[in-house]
């Protein structure tokens, strides 16, 4: 599987809110993790998202977000994710041949909204960005900005490019 195989992200963000509103009705948790591969680094995006494929279970979505950008939703709780995370910043890192960051949200359903969670690992993947070498930063779990109501919740700005090279 390519790249281009992959959703894009406008299906991937249609499909964390349908995710989140199911989740909410039986209060599940679902986890968001956001990838950044460094420019000039590894292997094509291609490559990484076959070898991401490899780190989730069919249920999990997977998604090329554009340039070296890429979104997975876990059907998991925090520690779930925590583990995938370390499993996936692994396997990538040796893929190639350096450091990887993630940032990485959880909670349950009806405790957030498809743009806050989005906004929430955004944030947390540009902290791990300004550390030195490979890292998983955890975002803020309680949801988005104005409680579950979403109300003056963050926009998410989309990722940018990866600022480690």
């Amino acid at each position: 599987m390519d790249a281009v195989d992959l959703i894009d992200r406008a299906a991937f963000e249609a499909a964390l809110a349908t995710a989140l509103d199911r989740a909410g009705l039986v209060d599940r948790d679902l986890a968001l993790l956001l990838l950044a591969i460094p420019e000039g680094r590894g292997p094509a995006p291609e490559i990484v998202a076959s070898a991401l494929w490899l780190h989730v279970r069919t249920n999990d979505i997977v998604c090329h977000l554009g340039g070296r950008m890429f979104g997975i939703l876990l059907d998991t709780d925090a520690d779930g994710a925590r583990v995938v995370a370390s499993r996936i910043q692994a396997f990538v890192g040796d893929l190639l041949a350096g450091p990887t960051w993630l940032g990485l949200v959880a909670g349950t359903g009806a405790d957030w909204t498809a743009d806050g969670m989005l906004a929430s690992a955004s944030t947390a993947l540009s902290r791990a960005l300004d550390a030195p070498g490979g890292r998983i930063e955890v975002g803020v779990g309680s949801g988005p900005p104005g409680g579950p109501s979403g109300q003056g919740r963050a926009r998410w700005p989309g990722p940018g490019a990866p600022r480690r090279s």
